[in-house]
């Protein structure tokens, strides 16, 4: 009897449900994975005798994600990174040596934010910040020794505020206010041995007013007016 009320065909129905599920499941995955890989092609691209020249991922012939770029020699030349064909992310160029000569941030096609460019012995040669693809605030130069050249102050790419001048020994030579790239108010000039030269006013990149001169010991010589 209890054989009897086992209903075999409920289970049979139950069982082919089952695999169909499965096998739409499968089918989905598949289709899926080909879109993707219809959409995302790893791609290569060589000079003319045949050496890599750039590699990376194109999606519906736009680049995404990491490309990495060769000099002839076979020497990475470039690391960049793509979203939708703009870069995004870090980016770093090397010279035919494989050093390092900048180090970028870029944001949808645009610089922003830090990057660092560097001498071709490595020496850091400047450092700063992007902000729409412009100079924005405090820059740092060195000479290719390490010693300071120059620290800048940038607005919208424009030297813009407090600068101060070097000489290669690392001594300072110069001090200036700019606006808009040129010299507005107070400058200092020093000799080579760091002492005061003279000292005064600027408006509109010329000087102005009275300046006051020294001598090469640093002692006070005389004034000189330059007028308005």
């Amino acid at each position: 009897m209890a054989e009897e009320n086992f209903d075999y065909r409920r289970i049979a129905s139950w069982m082919g449900g089952q695999i169909c599920g499965w096998v739409w499941s499968l089918l989905l995955i598949l289709g899926l994975a080909n879109v993707y890989s219809a959409q995302a092609q790893f791609t290569q691209r060589h000079y003319g005798d045949g050496a890599l020249k750039e590699e990376g991922e194109l999606r519906e012939n736009t680049k995404q994600g990491p490309w990495k770029y060769y000099y002839p020699s076979g020497t990475v030349m470039a690391e960049e990174s793509f979203l939708d064909g703009k870069l995004n992310g870090m980016v770093r160029n090397y010279d035919e040596r494989g050093k390092v000569q900048s180090v970028e941030n870029w944001v949808n096609g645009t610089l922003q934010d830090s990057a660092w460019y560097y001498h071709s012995n490595i020496a850091l040669h400047r450092k700063g910040a992007y902000k729409d693809g412009k100079y924005q605030g405090r820059w740092l130069y060195y000479y290719d020794t390490g010693k300071p050249d120059r620290v800048a102050t940038y607005d919208k790419g424009l030297p813009n505020g407090e600068w101060w001048y070097y000489n290669e020994d690392g001594i300072l030579i110069q001090y200036c206010v700019l606006v808009r790239g040129l010299e507005e108010g107070p400058m200092r000039l020093y000799t080579d041995l760091g002492l005061l030269e003279s000292e005064g006013q600027c408006r509109g990149g010329r000087k102005v007013g009275v300046w006051k001169l020294y001598d090469k010991k640093g002692n006070f010589r005389r004034e000189k007016d330059f007028g308005r």
